[in-house]
């Protein structure tokens, strides 16, 4: 989806992807390529492995020195099943992202982070893989647990459809 505008780029990651590019591919990339001083902490970074990628994403964290909180996944088994089946179910979920088609057991965030959605939560509002943005408030519920986290995404027609159903809630942190 982030490359729907930019047949050519597309194109190009499929091949690199398959390990079959051209060397025209080679030089295109080499135009994009900086020397890693000069790259900005805000730009999208690409790494080879999901263990680079956590490995930036938790230096970046580090780095932020406002509000930070870490969001435990609430796992639920629904059906009709005993409760101790429930809790069997519950304990063989692995707690590696790898294993879980990406799902965190716990989601470190911060006022003032960027971050990318991971999954698609409502595609008709823009709400899709890959939609970036800043986190600016978090709301949590008498201190605790974490209920809202706002997000200021990147193209301002993302989640439109979300703020105009909450609306009233909307303006009530934006003026705190």
């Amino acid at each position: 989806m982030r490359q729907k505008d930019d047949q050519k780029f597309a194109e190009l990651l499929n091949r690199l992807r398959e390990g079959k590019q051209t060397q025209e591919d080679l030089n295109l990339l080499k135009t994009r390529e900086v020397p890693p001083e000069s790259i900005p902490s805000h730009a999208t970074h690409l790494f080879q492995t999901n263990a680079k990628v956590n490995a930036h994403n938790e230096q970046m964290f580090s780095l932020l020195d406002i509000t930070k909180v870490e969001v435990p996944s609430c796992d639920i088994v629904t059906g009709d099943v005993t409760s101790t089946v429930k809790e069997k179910i519950i304990t063989l979920i692995p707690h590696d992202s790898n294993k879980t088609m990406g799902l965190m057991s716990k989601l470190s965030l911060g006022i003032g982070q960027r971050v990318d959605l991971c999954l698609n939560v409502a595609v008709d509002d823009g709400l899709i893989n890959g939609a970036s943005g800043i986190v600016r408030y978090i709301d949590s519920v008498q201190g605790q647990q974490v209920d809202v986290v706002w997000v200021q995404f990147d193209d301002h027609k993302i989640g439109e459809m979300l703020r105009a159903s909450r609306k009233e809630l909307l303006h009530s942190k934006i003026s705190c």
